[in-house]
């Protein structure tokens, strides 16, 4: 039995063979004993695609913007030529008669809407003093802050009767029926009291969105 030459060749095979002498016969080549041993490595599957994130919608809130300050207008704030010859009204809210007193009459030239009227004592300078307020409000309604002084709620004022030609235009407690719409007023402002002082007086205006207008003061008579 011819013996086998065992041979490695390239790629790692490894082949068997023998040598038959010198006879010049070709040696028989048997192949490979063994079978080249390769490791394959499954790769993993890739990852679904992960989905994007949802658009977040970014909604701007809405902003509703204040509204401006109601607009009301004082032409002229004047003592009218009736004051001290009439008697229409007395001291307290919600009293339309003649009381014996001649009353303090005012003619106002306003335009806008109003909720109340105010007719306050002042210093020579133009200060409230709260030495004699009168206005429509009643009751427990608060007089505003910026003019309130030492009396801040309607019980604690003089009455202040509103014409508006020949119609009254307070309820029958005193204060005003009915806001004053928008527009044009002539308005005559009638005030009794056997204390009213020999004082100079400024007028102001309250709308129904709380905005005061401050009217000019009227020097002593």
């Amino acid at each position: 039995m011819k013996p086998w030459t065992r041979m490695t060749i390239a790629g790692g095979a490894t082949v068997l063979f023998t040598v038959l002498g010198c006879g010049g016969d070709k040696p028989v080549v048997k192949g490979p004993d063994t079978t080249p041993s390769a490791t394959t490595t499954a790769s993993a599957p890739s990852a679904a695609p992960s989905a994007s994130a949802a658009p977040t919608a970014s909604a701007s809130a809405t902003v509703t913007p204040p509204k401006p300050a109601m607009k009301g207008t004082i032409k002229s704030f004047t003592r009218s030529a009736l004051s001290g010859t009439v008697d229409k009204v007395g001291e307290k809210d919600g009293n339309y008669k003649p009381d014996g007193v001649k009353d303090v009459v005012f003619d106002l030239d306003y335009e806008g809407a109003a909720t109340a009227v105010f007719v306050m004592t002042t210093d020579r300078e133009g200060t409230l003093t709260s030495e004699f307020d009168a206005d429509c409000l009643v009751g427990e309604q608060t007089i505003p802050t910026e003019i309130a002084g030492l009396l801040n709620t309607g019980k604690t004022t003089a009455g202040l009767a509103i014409y508006e030609g020949d119609k009254l235009l307070n309820g029958k407690d005193g204060g005003l029926a009915a806001p004053l719409a928008e527009g044009p007023h002539k308005l005559s402002l009638y005030i009794s009291s056997k204390n009213y002082p020999k004082s100079a007086v400024k007028v102001f205006v309250l709308l129904p969105d709380g905005t005061l207008v401050k009217g000019p003061m009227l020097p002593v008579k």
